[in-house]
Parts: C-alpha cells; sequence; structure tokens
C-alpha cells in the first residue's frame, strides 16, 4: 500500500473539474469578470498550501467519497451554485477521464506528467495572479519532489491502487466517444502517439530505480521542470480545440487526435457531409493525414460498436486489444485517420434546429454551468 496515492487522484481530479469549468463558463458566455472571480475561487481552494498539506500528508487512500466530499467544499466555495444532479454528472465526468488517464497511462513517468499537465493548465487559468501562481508552483514542486524520489514499482501501485478504488465507475463519456478514446461498453481505447515508457516491456530493468535517476537517451519521455515540455497528451485539456493537434515538441503531426467541429445549421450540415464523403476517399489514397473532419455534436449510440463489430469481422491489423494488470481492457488504436473515416461514415443526423438551439440558450442558468454536461 502506497502513502502517497491520494494526491495523484485529488489533483488529477481537481484539474479535470478546473477544465470542465472553463469549458461550460466560455460556451454559455458568462462575463469575463464573472468568469476570473469564479475561476479564482476555485483554484484557490483547490491548491491553498493548508488544504494541499492535508492532502500530500503521508498515509492511506483516500475514499472516493471522501475526495468527493473535499472537491465539492472546493467547487462551492465560489459564487457558482450547483444542484445535486449537476454534481453528481460532474464528478462522473472527471472520474472517467482520470479513469481514461491512468488506464491508458504507458508507465509510471506518465503518471507523474499527466499531474504535471493538469498543474500546467492551471498555471495558465491563474490570469496573472502571482498568489495563484504560487501555489500552483509549490503544489508542482511537491509532485515532483515526492514521486521523482519513488521508484517506478511505487509509482505504478499507485497507479493499481488508484484504479482500484474507481473501477466501480463505468460512464460513458461523450467527448470520449467521440475522439474513438472510449467504446459504448466504457472500455477504453489507447491513442497512439510517439510517446511510450514500454513500462510493462521492461519492468525489470526499471522496478527499483527512482524516476529522477532515469536517463533519457532519447528525449522522448518529457521533463519534470515547470513550464517544461511534458511529451504525453494524457493530461492534457480535451474541451480546447487544439486537442492533439501537432505539436513538434509532444506528438507525431501525423497521430494527432482529430479536430472536433460542431456544426448547428442544417445547410451547412449537407454540405460539409459531402465534403466529409469526399476526405474519406481521399483517405483511401493518403492513409495517414495531419487533419480530420467530424461533424459530430452528439454521439451516435450505435457508431462505437458497429466499428468494433467491423473490426473484429475484418480482422483489422490496426486494432490491438489488451489488458492491465486491473482487468481494463484496452485497444490500441495504430491508425486514428482510419477510425475517424468509419465514424463519418455514419453521421448522427439528429441535430437540433437554430432556433430550438437558441430557445435552449436563452433558458439556460448561467450559474447552473453543468446543466448541458456532455454525458451519455
Amino acid at each position: 500500500m502506497s502513502n502517497y496515492a491520494t494526491p495523484i487522484l485529488y489533483l488529477n481530479m481537481g484539474g479535470e473539474m478546473m477544465y470542465v469549468l472553463q469549458q461550460r463558463l466560455q460556451t454559455q458566455r458568462v462575463s469575463p469578470d464573472k468568469t476570473i472571480q469564479v475561476m479564482n475561487d476555485v483554484l484557490h481552494a483547490l491548491l491553498n498550501p493548508k488544504q494541499l498539506e492535508s492532502i500530500f500528508s503521508e498515509g492511506p487512500l483516500l475514499r472516493l467519497t471522501s475526495l468527493r466530499s473535499i472537491l465539492e467544499r472546493v467547487i462551492l466555495c465560489s459564487i457558482m451554485r450547483l444542484d445535486p444532479a449537476s454534481m453528481d454528472k460532474l464528478f462522473d465526468l472527471m472520474i472517467m477521464m482520470v479513469k481514461y488517464q491512468l488506464a491508458t497511462s504507458t508507465g509510471p513517468r506518465e503518471i507523474v506528467l499527466s499531474t504535471l499537465n493538469h498543474l500546467d493548465a492551471l498555471r495558465d487559468m491563474t490570469a496573472m495572479d502571482r498568489k495563484l501562481t504560487d501555489y500552483v508552483d509549490q503544489a508542482h514542486r511537491r509532485v515532483v519532489d515526492i514521486y521523482g524520489n519513488m521508484t517506478h514499482r511505487d509509482v505504478w501501485q499507485i497507479r493499481t491502487e488508484c484504479l482500484t478504488e474507481l473501477k466501480p465507475h463505468n460512464v460513458r463519456v461523450s467527448a470520449l466517444l467521440r475522439l474513438g478514446m472510449q467504446n459504448q461498453d466504457a472500455s477504453f481505447n489507447r491513442i497512439c502517439q510517439r510517446y511510450d515508457e514500454k513500462y510493462r516491456d521492461r519492468k525489470q530493468l526499471l522496478d527499483n530505480l527512482k524516476l529522477n535517476d532515469y536517463v533519457d537517451e532519447d528525449g522522448q519521455l518529457g521533463s519534470f521542470a515547470i513550464n517544461a515540455g511534458r511529451s504525453t497528451l494524457i493530461g492534457k485539456n480535451i474541451y480546447v480545440m487544439s486537442y492533439g493537434l501537432a505539436n513538434a515538441n509532444s506528438v507525431d503531426s501525423s497521430q494527432s487526435l482529430p479536430r472536433v467541429l460542431s456544426v448547428s445549421n442544417k445547410a451547412a450540415r449537407q454540405e460539409l457531409d459531402s465534403l466529409a464523403k469526399q476526405l474519406g476517399q481521399e483517405e483511401e489514397l493518403a492513409p495517414i493525414r495531419p487533419f480530420s473532419l467530424s461533424l459530430y455534436t452528439r454521439h451516435n449510440a450505435n457508431v462505437a460498436s458497429n466499428n468494433n463489430n467491423n473490426n473484429n469481422n475484418n480482422g483489422s491489423k490496426n486494432v490491438e486489444t489488451d489488458k492491465d494488470e486491473e482487468g481494463n481492457e484496452i485497444v490500441e488504436k495504430s491508425n486514428i485517420n482510419e477510425y475517424k473515416k468509419k465514424l463519418m461514415q455514419d453521421i448522427d443526423k439528429d441535430f437540433g434546429d437554430d432556433e430550438e438551439i437558441t430557445a435552449i440558450n436563452k433558458n439556460r442558468d448561467d450559474n447552473d454551468i453543468i446543466s448541458m454536461l456532455e454525458m451519455m
């Protein structure tokens, strides 16, 4: 049993919570002043040194119910209020995102880098507030000091304990489904990127070596330093349009995740539908493209399962199924463009009219920012 598993869940779940809050505030066009106030209030409560002192205290992993109580107090410290149903949706989303990140990590170092990716994003959210920036930097140093001086085996054991705690939660998240990162049975797909520690293949060599003592001769595994490149996509904000696009410092551009475009106008959708078919034909000539087009605003519930059946029936060589130590099924997708091509062939037609969307926006309460969470 590890004595420092709690901070991994707390910081990563807290980071995902901030991603959702930021995305919903922007989507609902909350005023900049009010947005900054809400974000700063929540960040202050999340990363307050007294709060982190308790979280980083040596001891067994806090149960998820206890972590939820702490994070509920954090989010409710601001002027924002959430009803019970919205709070449930928010925590389901936070849990599944962190579960995905832990389940698809390729090694102990990526667990730490994922946490630092969250902290990097929180640093960008501080709106030039020096006090909050210092809070983020203090949390960053704690993470590096504690986990950098652990062995690979110890950090991997933390991952195992966290996944065991999260195992009962199996929720389909539309954001993950649309990006091909989750299946209809709630299992996960590991989208190929250049980052790969190959830890399972090198356990005997790495297990007793501290993370800080490992020398990355190829320079592919990311840095623990403040404001440095992390190399991995895991832990980054999936709700921003730039997620997964080419990044010379982290991901091979030919393997970057597809950018999702939201389309609400019917005439425009028909034109883009035609364009999508043309792009699909072009893909046969150029199987690796750095940019793919998806027209989803809501995910068709049959797409992922049909795609999995097609892969099984055709004996595709581009999909490899694996299970981690906790029995979580992980599917390795080595050609994301081919996967998205299949998705585009069955585009969701059930879009709301522009008038309907306008009516929804008029009736939406700005304070209830989780009311439109993208949960299946």
